[in-house]
């Protein structure tokens, strides 16, 4: 199952750093990366973004994409965008375990859960 990954920021590239830092260990390998940027895309904050994009490159499918600056507008946009049959939503600033999208996936696969609309706990 690929799991679509959508970060949308604003001007938080060290919590985005930190973020991307913690999804080339996952034990669930099926996702892609989509990090949406609301900070315009002829920016020097959008030249540090795209060297950070390329660092991670190499161990996770990561894509930089640039959206008018707003929560929706930026979800919405990497949501067009997304490729896979899971889609999941992050902050900027949260990090997880390395078993955080493999749970994910396995909750979706059980049986009934195929129509849920989404989960989350605190």
């Amino acid at each position: 199952m690929l799991i679509s990954v959508i970060v949308c920021t604003y001007g938080r590239r060290a919590a985005v750093s930190t973020l991307l830092a913690c999804l080339p260990s996952q034990t669930h390998r099926d996702f892609e990366v989509l990090l949406v940027a609301g900070d315009g895309e002829d920016t020097p904050s959008a030249a540090e973004l795209r060297l950070m994009v390329a660092s991670f490159s190499p161990q996770i499918d990561v894509r930089l994409l640039f959206a008018p600056k707003g929560l929706t507008r930026q979800r919405n946009y990497g949501l067009s965008r997304a490729r896979g049959e899971l889609l999941c939503f992050l902050d900027d600033d949260v990090t997880f375990e390395k078993d955080f999208l493999a749970k994910a996936a396995e909750l979706f696969e059980l049986p009934g859960m195929q129509d849920l609309g989404g989960a989350s706990a605190y």
